[in-house]
């Protein structure tokens, strides 16, 4: 138990109010933070062509994106996982379903290479993109299959799998590299699903929504299988303080529901927005092949066609 819940709870309150004011300033998870944002707000400034390329809202999806991240890590959130699985839950939303795609919808991949060092980008980042094996662990990391594969891996692996989660609560090294999965499989999964300018995602918009919908299954039934139990699944939880007058099966329940609800919620809103997106591009190209069709209509008809 956290040291500041310790405080609470024996302090004879018991209700845990008093952890909203616990927030943690890792090192490490404030370089992880700060250090791409600093390079997204350097590049931006020197991209000439920024304001031709970048559509204004962009930076701001991407700066959210950040700072969900670092909410989900350093705020009172990361201090009350290890007693409330409501808050882990929560945890876990935050770092595969919503900061991902938000830091993806801010398109960083010129203005954070842009931001680097020229060095950086001459010796490191240029090698890199010349490497075949780098190539090809991108392409086959970012091929659809497999990106929907290792998010719903993670999502069951850690949930499931016989003493993974209690593992992850109880061990530190463990429960780092459980963020590590969430947050990498997360943004393979909705880098299939958004366009990363200049990248591009390969699948087609009518598939995408069909992936969402294939997602939002996976989402459902594990929400379900720890909603709808009446046992307890994790022995991390059996002892924990009962806060806010949850009990060890309500939390559990309170938490499975968040993930059921909340990423359902979620990769709803994606389908909309994607297919509006499809609907409009389908608009773009009827508009542009009839300009070409009155395009080759004039020049039939002038004097010299």
């Amino acid at each position: 138990m956290p040291d500041v819940l310790a405080h609470v709870v024996g302090g004879g309150r018991g209700d845990g109010w008093d952890i909203l004011a616990a927030w943690s300033f890792d090192p490490t998870i404030l370089v992880a933070v700060l250090l791409p944002g600093f390079l997204y707000a350097r590049g931006m400034r020197r991209w000439t062509a920024q304001p031709r390329l970048m559509k204004p809202w962009q930076p701001y999806f991407f700066f959210t994106g950040l700072t969900l991240v670092f909410l989900a890590l350093s705020s009172p959130i990361e201090a009350l996982k290890d007693d409330l699985f409501l808050m882990h839950m929560v945890q876990h939303l935050l770092l595969m379903m919503i900061a991902p795609p938000l830091i993806l919808l801010g398109a960083p991949t010129t203005p954070v290479l842009l931001g680097m060092p020229r060095a950086v980008r001459h010796y490191v980042v240029r090698p890199l993109m010349r490497s075949r094996i780098a190539r090809t662990g991108y392409r086959g990391l970012t091929f659809p299959v497999v990106a929907w594969m290792l998010f719903v891996a993670a999502l069951w692996f850690w949930h499931f799998f016989p003493g993974a989660y209690d593992a992850a609560v109880r061990n530190e090294g463990l429960h780092i590299l459980q963020h590590l999965t969430f947050f990498g499989a997360g943004m393979l999964y909705w880098w299939t699903l958004i366009d990363p300018r200049p990248l591009r995602a390969m699948l087609p918009y009518p598939i995408r929504m069909l992936f969402i919908g294939v997602t939002e299954f996976q989402i459902i039934a594990l929400g379900a299988a720890i909603t709808l139990r009446k046992d307890l699944i994790y022995s991390a939880y059996v002892d924990a303080p009962g806060l806010w007058g949850l009990t060890s099966l309500a939390d559990q329940q309170a938490g499975g529901a968040t993930m059921w609800v909340g990423g359902v919620m979620m990769l709803m809103i994606v389908m909309v927005v994607t297919g509006f997106v499809w609907f409009h591009k389908g608009e773009e190209q009827a508009r542009r092949e009839e300009r070409e069709e009155d395009r080759r209509a004039r020049l039939a008809a002038s004097p010299g066609g």
